[in-house]
């Protein structure tokens, strides 16, 4: 499946946005952030007060902007100023990256989990496991793991990426150490800062969708009528995948700008319908709520001459591979639920589950398909990283 990348501007939304389009249509969206907080961005936080009952802090990495801390989740708080022995409280100077963007009414949340990626690998500091992308196979996972032995340490682990796995030894130990001194880097760069410095910008989304997303076997043409951005992939490209380079290219044509030669709009219009047509006839209704997601499938159009069990086992299916798709597409998480078409069948039914299931594997970012509920709803829960499409663009 071969894409093109476009980081181009809405000339409706007036957003910058950066697309992956397969045959012509979005299969990813992405509405790059401004100067607010970002998700990956590293700052010295300011422990703002301690709430012991629900074992959390609330910690500012700027002025009036208090991000959630899990104690829980963080045992080991990088300390750069510290009040008094133990746990951490109120006044405490501590090391954070930003995990989840704002949403809604909550905060973005920090950890003290440092993690900072190459093209082979991630390093995790404050988790000190070792592991591997799911898609390497145990080969690729032996060889990897023994490479590993030798950075066993108390104080940050590794996580191999895909492309790990056919790399030559010698340039995925050399990634590893460049992670490891641009650790220490942050850390000593960090002990001399104050409150709500800023130690490093996360990467870009768009840089983050193409490091980790995408093998260059995958994509036709990355392009852009941005200088900036096209500077910025270009410097990027060059140092961490210079395998894009031949296919990076900046869009000059005066008569037709690159959002109409792609019907970027007409893209971002689907993209926040309401209403999704399927090629049987049939379509998807997808309604946020407060607390969650509805998508209800109808029959509609479809041509079946039979409404028949099978007929409607066909029809969630294809129902079921459309609401993957746009589950990452409009970038949808936490709760969902999904009234299929009722189908008779308990057989229909767990091979249906399993299908939704093996869709949604394929998205980049964890989601679970839990089962289906007493009234004949799919539940499904996505993780919550950043604000779903229809926020970024009308926000």
């Amino acid at each position: 499946m071969s894409s093109t990348l476009v980081y181009t501007r809405s000339e409706k939304y007036n957003k910058d946005v950066f697309l992956s389009l397969y045959d012509g249509h979005a299969s990813e969206i992405i509405v790059p952030g401004g100067d607010e907080v970002l998700l990956g961005d590293i700052y010295v936080g300011l422990v703002k007060n301690v709430v012991k009952n629900i074992n959390a802090a609330f910690i500012e990495v700027k002025d009036g902007v208090p991000c959630y801390y899990e104690m829980d989740k963080n045992k080991a708080p990088v300390f750069l100023l510290q009040h008094s022995e133990g746990r951490i409280c109120q006044g405490d100077l501590v090391l954070v990256q930003v995990t989840k963007e704002a949403h809604k009414t909550k905060q973005p949340c920090v950890s003290g989990d440092i993690s900072i990626s190459s093209k082979y690998a991630v390093l995790t500091a404050g988790n000190t496991r070792i592991s591997m992308s799911s898609k390497l196979g145990e080969e690729e996972r032996s060889r990897l793991n023994e490479i590993a032995k030798g950075y066993k340490n108390d104080e940050f682990g590794l996580i191999f990426r895909t492309n790990a796995g056919s790399a030559p030894k010698e340039e995925i130990i050399s990634q590893i150490d460049d992670l490891i001194r641009e650790y220490e880097d942050i850390r000593k760069r960090a002990a001399h800062n104050s409150a709500f410095a800023l130690i490093k910008r996360g990467e870009p989304d768009y840089i983050r969708s193409i490091l980790g997303q995408y093998d260059s076997a995958d994509v036709q043409k990355i392009v852009t009528d941005n200088r900036e951005v096209y500077q910025v992939m270009l410097d990027y490209v060059r140092e961490n995948r210079p395998e894009y380079e031949d296919l990076l290219e900046f869009y000059q044509d005066p008569m037709v700008s690159l959002c109409r030669f792609h019907n970027i709009d007409a893209e971002l219009d689907k993209a926040v319908s309401e209403k999704v047509w399927l090629k049987s006839g049939a379509y998807l209704v997808i309604e946020p709520t407060e607390a969650m997601t509805v998508i209800d499938v109808n029959s509609g159009k479809y041509d079946g001459k039979k409404k028949s069990d099978e007929t409607y086992l066909k029809i969630n299916l294809e129902a079921a591979e459309e609401v993957a798709r746009q589950l990452r597409l409009r970038n949808i998480s936490g709760i969902c639920m999904i009234d299929f078409i009722d189908m008779a069948s308990p057989m229909d039914k767990k091979q249906l589950v399993q299908k939704l299931s093996e869709f949604t594997a394929k998205d980049p970012v964890k989601t679970v398909v839990v089962d289906i509920t007493k009234l004949g709803l799919v539940e499904i829960t996505r993780k919550r990283m950043k604000k779903s499409l229809a926020e970024q663009l009308f926000e």
